[in-house]
């Protein structure tokens, strides 16, 4: 088992970072119970169907499933039509101990069934064709604060931007979601090279520079986050917002993109 724990370690802290909210009053199962998330990119199918038979054998669960994506597996218990229903497996899932007394599912929340389309299919990030975007804004779930539903919330500003005239997109990954503006050509953010071999980046589409300018502070569940940096000209830590970034659109797989922050640091 220690060596399973070793895989899903990091699993565990994406998952409690990952919880979702949806619509249950129809009478559909929409909820599930996220145990686990294997990340091992050449393993993780692997790693996931031993996990889910250690579980079923330590549980005797009959309702754990898997779903497997490019790189990443995901280990689910139960559907739900309500959040209130599947709170009492959650209790149960947060209690299950391995044989070395270590809790199994640390992580475990609650959210959307898998394949539950939380936005407009035609704003998703990955529908889009070309190469870079901005990135507006990160949505978090933070259950202690009783902040859930940052699936729900992406889409709902991403339609507030989209009907304020701007291309906007949501893209959900598995601890956060993002709302991004435009769709940009390769050719609109490049790299120079100097003769001693220093990369400088620099933007070509005066649009893309447009927008960076409009939109200069990233929105973390709403609202500006700032941090502190040491300025050398007074020699003071000073508090800023944190700066919008351009990120390299994933099309296909994964659930993140490259980002980089305006100035161009990778």
């Amino acid at each position: 088992m220690n060596g399973l724990r070793r895989h899903i370690l990091v699993g565990a802290i994406l998952a409690a970072a990952a919880g979702a909210v949806g619509c249950g009053p129809d009478g559909e199962p929409h909820y599930t119970i996220l145990l686990a998330v294997i990340s091992e990119p050449d393993t993780h199918v692997q790693i996931a169907k031993k996990f889910k038979a250690y579980t079923e054998e330590q549980t005797g669960w009959q309702d754990v499933y898997i779903v497997h994506e490019h790189g990443i597996s995901r280990m689910y218990r139960g559907q739900y039509v309500t959040r209130s229903q599947a709170e009492g497996h959650l209790k149960r899932s947060h209690n299950v101990k391995a044989s070395d007394g270590m809790s199994l599912f640390p992580g475990a929340t609650i959210m959307n069934l898998p394949g539950k389309q939380i936005g407009r299919p035609e704003y998703d990030l990955s529908r889009t064709t070309r190469t870079w975007t901005v990135v507006v804004a990160h949505f978090f779930n933070v259950p202690k604060a009783r902040y859930v539903g940052r699936e729900k919330f992406a889409a709902d500003y991403c339609q507030q931007l989209r009907d304020r005239g701007y291309q906007a997109y949501y893209q959900h990954g598995p601890a956060k979601s993002v709302v991004t503006i435009g769709d940009f050509a390769e050719s609109a953010y490049k790299m120079a090279i100097s003769p001693g071999g220093a990369a400088t980046p620099y933007i070509t589409d005066p649009a893309l520079e447009k927008l960076l300018r409009a939109f200069p502070d990233l929105a973390v569940n709403g609202r500006k986050e700032f941090h502190h940096i040491y300025n050398p000209v007074s020699g003071k830590r000073e508090k800023v917002a944190t700066s919008t970034h351009i990120m390299k659109i994933p099309h296909k797989y994964g659930v993140a993109g490259d980002e980089v922050d305006p100035v161009g640091n990778w």
